[in-house]
């Protein structure tokens, strides 16, 4: 399903992001990750593509993400 997010985070570590921000119909928080273990995003998986080019995303942009699955974990429901 095809959802607008308004990106909160975008943390690097070890050359991967943790992506997290708010959906905008109903201000639910949204961690985006690779995998349902929980992995975090590769730099391609942190992109946003628009008619300038692609993207890092970042902080207060909003952005049309399609997820896929709900994946939580015990510690990050």
């Amino acid at each position: 399903m095809i959802k607008l997010v308004v990106i909160l985070a975008n943390s690097i570590k070890h050359n991967k992001h943790c992506v997290a921000g708010k959906l905008i119909e109903d201000g639910k928080w949204v961690r985006l990750v690779s995998n349902t273990d929980g992995a975090e995003l590769s730099d391609s998986h942190a992109t946003v593509t628009n008619e300038y080019g692609t993207f890092q995303v970042k902080p207060l942009q909003k952005v049309f993400l399609k997820l896929v699955q709900h994946a939580p974990l015990k510690h990050q429901p």
